[in-house]
């Protein structure tokens, strides 16, 4: 089980972060499309935001019942 995102460069295949937080597998992972805040979704019930460029953590997205198995961004960032 994976609890964790890595980060890598797709020039170079360097590890740029380890984008760590969640307590159960990350189910999916996506990038907003200005590319600077990713998503992740877990089987504990939660969403997590980051920050692409730092890695930081901006926020962690509570409330949902069971596992979130998919996130996307809106086509126009909101």
């Amino acid at each position: 089980m994976t609890c964790t995102l890595r980060l890598w460069d797709a020039a170079t295949w360097a590890l740029l972060h380890t984008l760590a937080g969640h307590d159960s597998e990350v189910t999916s992972v996506a990038f907003s499309a200005d590319s600077s805040r990713i998503a992740s979704s877990s089987g504990d019930h939660t969403v997590r935001l980051w920050d692409a460029f730092t890695g930081e953590h901006l926020a962690t997205l509570v409330g949902h019942g069971s596992s979130v198995t998919s996130v996307a961004f809106s086509g126009d960032g909101r």
